[in-house]
């Protein structure tokens, strides 16, 4: 061993750079999620164990309503297949469309982020449909800007 590995100075300074560089870089991370308390709140009273539900990341409600619901209850927007009441099959953006249109999903949660273009679909599908009622609209900030 040379005696620069003699000296536990540059150890404790390579271990303190690293451990500075990680704390700011787990400091982004963190900043990157918005707050969801707003939104778990409006949709839990909604949310049962025999329910269906939509989601544009369904792994927030799964996390924090995992005493209410399963996760096998819970849709993403990333790809989606639907079989109506005659049989019908449908895939991509018709799935949504159908399944939307039959009032299939008790709660639907759209952030405006994950997948703007399936949002705008399943939003013009939402609208008029009587059964659809918008009981929150909660704007949030995040890292990458702010969503309504």
């Amino acid at each position: 061993m040379g005696a620069h590995f003699r000296c536990p100075q540059l150890g404790i300074m390579l271990w303190t750079a690293v451990l500075c560089l990680g704390v700011q870089r787990a400091d982004r991370r963190f900043g990157i999620w918005p707050n969801s308390t707003k939104m778990i709140n409006a949709i839990a009273p909604h949310v049962d164990r025999k329910g269906e539900y939509l989601a544009s990341t369904p792994e927030v409600p799964v996390y924090y309503l995992y005493d209410k619901s399963s996760r096998r209850r819970w849709h993403s927007l990333f790809g989606m297949e639907y079989k109506d009441e005659k049989g019908k099959y449908y895939s991509g953006d018709e799935a949504y469309e159908a399944a939307v249109g039959a009032g299939k999903f008790d709660v639907i949660v759209l952030d405006g982020l994950t997948d703007p273009r399936a949002d705008d679909i399943i939003a013009s599908a939402v609208r008029g449909n009587p059964h659809y009622r918008l009981p929150a609209e909660i704007p949030f900030r995040d890292a990458n800007g702010t969503s309504e």
